[in-house]
């Protein structure tokens, strides 16, 4: 997994999929509380998220709120 795109809703998970076709060797993560969408993951905290996949990609893009994706690199940056 090269970029992962993160999203909190379902207007960000029609970017999310249209950057899907740009990127093809992104993975898109969708919060559980979206309907379900074809070819995402979905998870339950972004923080718990970010972590685990904060090590193992080359990039995060998250369509929502600025505030809740400073707070969760906050964490993972050293």
């Amino acid at each position: 997994m090269k970029i992962a795109v993160i999203t909190f809703s379902p207007q960000g998970a029609v970017l999310a999929q249209r950057l899907r076709a740009l990127l093809p060797a992104c993975r898109l993560f969708f919060h559980e509380s979206m309907p379900d969408t074809a070819g995402a993951e979905r998870f339950k905290t972004v923080m718990s998220l970010t972590r685990r996949v904060f090590p193992v990609v080359k990039g995060i893009i998250y369509i929502g709120p600025c505030g809740i994706a400073v707070r969760a690199v906050a964490g993972c940056i050293k």
